[in-house]
């Protein structure tokens, strides 16, 4: 079979059929590509075919470093809409004076004892949250609602008063 011959249907369907099995279709490509006895035709499209699955690689890679938050534009996109979920509710007549944006922080479940009872908390910006001091650990404070979901959360975010009241609770 001479290098030069044309690619038949049989031979591109087994080529196709070789390109829908995982790994299988890496290792025929590199060989496809670097075979001697491989028709040009066939190896022409195997090197393209890489060169398309790199750039595909490349792009998902991009993606989920954008989706990730490692690119500092993406970071900052991603902060104002975890900001944008937190769990206050709008109540307060008189909002108090805005600060800087704080760090997010997860919401985790864990089963302590409450170190207090439900009190109102007015964020630096004016939204209220009904809840217990659970847990401060640091500059962290973890507080349940009434309804039993746990809401953490930096100490900055709240206002002065609330700050107060948290700094005289045992850590």
């Amino acid at each position: 079979m001479a290098k030069e011959d044309h690619v038949g249907v049989g031979e591109w369907l087994l080529f196709h059929l070789m390109m829908a099995l995982p790994l299988v279709n890496l290792i025929m490509l590199i060989y496809w590509s670097c075979s001697s006895r491989t028709k040009i035709s066939k190896q022409n499209f195997a090197r393209s075919y890489f060169v398309v699955l790199g750039i595909t690689v490349l792009l998902v890679v991009l993606f989920g470093l954008f989706a990730a938050g490692s690119i500092p534009v993406f970071q900052e996109i991603r902060e104002r809409a975890m900001q944008s979920t937190q769990e206050f509710t709008q109540e307060s007549a008189e909002p108090v004076a805005a600060a800087e944006p704080a760090t997010s922080y997860v919401v985790t479940p864990s089963p302590v004892e409450p170190v207090s009872d439900y009190r109102r908390f007015t964020s630096l910006d004016g939204w209220n949250l009904e809840a217990k001091v659970v847990r401060i650990d640091e500059d962290v404070v973890q507080l349940e609602r009434s309804d039993g979901s746990m809401y953490t959360a930096s100490v900055e975010l709240f206002s002065p008063e609330d700050r107060a009241y948290l700094s005289t609770l045992d850590r």
